[in-house]
């Protein structure tokens, strides 16, 4: 997703220029792209970190990948994402049904 770029067709005539609008315009558009991939990491890590938040709040909460989407209110691939991050990170685990539920930590 890129928000805010501008491109130009290069056969415009910016007589004087030497080029440099066309090389603004690209710079724009890189800048928009990294934005967009920032800001949606940024997205991805609140929303790891929402979803091990309520399967730590809930102990017994156990949910297959297409309960979760459901119950999170997110789309299938979204939802898959999120859990298999989850699970590589150790916060949750996946048991022989396929349900996910968060992983037991111990408190000394």
């Amino acid at each position: 997703m890129v928000l805010g770029a501008v491109v130009l067709d290069r056969s415009d005539n910016y007589s004087g220029d030497g080029g440099l609008m066309s090389r603004w315009c690209a710079t724009t558009a890189a800048t928009a792209r990294v934005t967009a991939t920032v800001r949606d990491a940024v997205y991805f890590r609140k929303l790891v970190q929402w979803i091990r938040e309520e399967f730590e709040s809930a102990p017994d909460l156990r949910l297959n990948s297409r309960e979760a989407a459901a119950f999170l209110g997110l789309d299938l691939d979204t939802c898959e994402r999120v859990l298999s991050q989850l699970t590589h990170v150790g916060a949750l685990t996946r048991g022989s049904d396929g349900r996910f539920f968060a992983v037991a930590t111990s408190c000394h």
